[in-house]
């Protein structure tokens, strides 16, 4: 298989199956849906943001833990698992910054995801209104998805539309369309991880059973690109050599 320095450069995303196998995965699994037992929050989707706390809200992506090693310290081995930060550290430099670990947590509520980047980190939205999409000639920042449920028709595949480094930002085609010319569309298998360069556009089909879709996200960045606002600074050192 390519190195996944590679095929980020080559098609603007990786993955790597089987990071976490099927007992380390459904422990994962009961730990997040343990910890979103006791926060006990109002839904798993909502149009405008609900804050439940100052690091959890229900979002338009779904409930986002975004400090999930605070509250479960003891998970960071899973969701830090060496192969990863290895692969990160190949793709982005040996000075990595890992910017933030967290949650995500939807149910069948939640519509078709639209297709979105996450160009420096930005609401999508926001680029959009403006109608700026900036040159991003090298990679700089990877959203890595660590997906708890194997991806169906009924749990809804990833979308994802192919990028080589340095290829334009702009969107090519309608961000409400759910089939995109050229998509390439992934199922991931339980414990698998798929890597998404920055600029790299992606979408997701809406979950069509009961219960939820879980996965673990986090941002690793360049040690010289720009810092987000939301950047978890309590993560400084946890992936350092």
């Amino acid at each position: 298989m390519r190195p996944v320095r590679a095929q980020i450069r080559e098609q603007g995303y990786a993955i790597l199956e089987g990071l976490l196998d099927r007992e380390e995965t459904a422990a994962l699994r009961a730990e997040i849906e343990a910890l979103i037992a006791e926060l006990d929050p109002p839904g798993f989707f909502a149009a405008s943001t609900v804050q439940v706390s100052e690091t959890v809200a229900v979002t338009s992506t779904g409930l986002a833990i975004s400090r999930l090693l605070d509250a479960r310290p003891a998970l960071a081995p899973r969701v830090l698992e060496p192969r990863l930060i290895d692969a990160m550290r190949e793709t982005l430099g040996p000075d990595v910054r890992l910017e933030l670990a967290g949650a995500v947590a939807s149910d069948r509520r939640r519509p078709f995801f639209s297709w979105h980047t996450h160009i420096d980190g930005e609401e999508e939205g926001q680029r959009v209104q403006r109608g700026e999409w900036p040159a991003r000639p090298r990679t700089e920042r990877v959203l890595t998805l660590l997906y708890l449920d194997d991806l169906d028709d009924e749990t809804g595949p990833l979308y994802v539309h192919p990028r080589r480094e340095g290829e334009p930002t702009a969107p090519p085609h309608p961000l409400d369309e759910e089939v995109w010319p050229g998509m390439i569309e992934l199922r991931p298998r339980a414990g698998d991880l798929v890597a998404l360069e920055q600029c790299t556009w992606h979408a997701a089909r809406s979950l069509r059973r009961p219960g939820l879709r879980l996965l673990v996200g986090c941002y690793f960045a360049a040690a010289g690109a720009p810092e987000p606002p939301w950047l978890d600074r309590s993560l400084a050192g946890r992936i350092s050599p």
